[in-house]
């Protein structure tokens, strides 16, 4: 005798027996809900499947249950599946776990790479997804109770500190690297443009001003980058190849002491280079000094950070042009110098210092003091 086929109208469910049975051990239907499944039924192979969007579960039928029997999902939720009909074999017989046998079938939306696969560990229900759900549909375990299975690629947590430690450490290392690397495609050019500024500045000491080609100028007044010897003797040059841009790390670091010799409309100049502290940071120059070395033809003074209107102005032309035609030496002391505004005594060798300026001036004065008495041999020399 053939055995019949009753499908539970709720959920699909196909029992095989002589009747259907007492209730659907899948969605608790009552027996009045099963129907005979006819031999042509059977053999048409027209059986169709409707897949829930919500968990995946795999309705078989002419139409969509009332609702899921896995996640209670409305009839709305399910879409039909065209594919071709493969009646599996735990759908002959009555599971020993309904629940977890009939647990959601994966749609082809879901089989997506890169997707991972979570197991309850309380029913097996297995989901599919980025993470686990909230909560199981079949048998409500909290997300905690579900574990990620393998085949599947874990994905990074982006929202994790670790990750934000580590993402931040890279960009700081990447943007050093980018750093270092434009510092050191620029740092040749940044050198040159450093050594162009600085003949610049002596060249000002010798009124060169507004040079359009810095190089050129400089070759024509500028004869030599002489070193001072014993006794005051200028006894080395200093190829441009080697042209210093700071002479107090001369002096501290290589105890050299660089004069420049120079001309100017057919007559010789001495330019040699001073540097201090003002106010608020360093400051430096030039002194240019006519061919008898005691009395002043220029000067040139800088600064890194004095106050603007005050020590600032130790600068502009009107501080610097009141060195012209100064005395240097007394006696074979320096006594070229600034002193406090309106305390001048000595006028061949003094100038005012700045209104308001007043430590920087003391600045300039120690710095021409200090400078300049390296060079007293050479000053003094015949």
């Amino acid at each position: 005798m053939a055995t019949k086929k009753f499908i539970c109208k709720i959920c699909g469910y196909v029992h095989e027996g002589d009747s259907a049975p007492v209730s659907c051990p899948v969605c608790k239907a009552p027996q009045s809900e099963f129907e005979e499944q006819k031999d042509s039924e059977l053999s048409s192979g027209e059986v169709k499947k409707f897949v829930c969007k919500i968990c995946g579960y795999v309705h078989e039928g002419d139409s969509a249950p009332v609702s899921c029997p896995v996640c209670k999902a409305p009839q709305s939720e399910f879409e039909e599946q065209k594919t071709e009909p493969v009646i599996s074999e735990e759908q002959k017989s009555v599971p020993e776990n309904p629940v977890v046998e009939k647990q959601a079938k994966p749609s082809s939306e879901n089989k997506k790479s890169g997707t991972g696969k979570f197991r309850c560990k309380v029913c097996g229900y297995i989901h599919e997804g980025d993470s686990a759900p909230s909560i199981c549909p079949v048998c409500k375990a909290p997300q905690s109770e579900f574990e990620e299975i393998g085949g599947t690629k874990k994905k990074i947590d982006t929202n994790s500190n670790v990750y934000t430690m580590v993402y931040a450490a890279v960009m700081v290392i990447v943007v050093a690297f980018l750093l270092a690397f434009v510092n050191s495609s620029l740092r040749e050019k940044q050198d040159e443009n450093v050594r162009m500024d600085t003949k610049k500045q002596i060249l000002a000491a010798l009124h060169v001003n507004d040079v359009q080609n810095v190089s050129e100028e400089y070759a024509k007044y500028v004869k030599a980058d002489m070193l001072m010897g014993e006794e005051g003797k200028l006894e080395k040059e200093i190829p441009d190849s080697e042209f210093a841009t700071s002479y107090e790390k001369e002096v501290k670091e290589h105890s050299r002491l660089h004069v420049f010799v120079c001309e100017v409309e057919g007559e010789t100049k001495y330019v040699i280079p001073v540097y201090g502290t003002g106010l608020w940071g360093a400051i430096w120059g030039y002194v240019a000094l006519n061919a008898d070395k005691d009395s002043v033809y220029g000067v040139y003074f800088s600064h890194a950070s004095e106050t603007p209107g005050l020590g600032a102005e130790i600068a502009t032309e009107p501080f610097m042009s009141k060195f012209v035609g100064k005395k240097v030496l007394e006696q074979s002391n320096i006594a070229l110098g600034v002193v406090k505004n309106g305390k001048v005594e000595k006028a061949d060798y003094q100038v005012d210092g700045i209104s308001g300026g007043t430590i920087t001036s003391e600045g300039v004065n120690a710095m021409l003091k200090n400078c300049l008495g390296n060079y007293v041999q050479f000053l003094t020399a015949k």
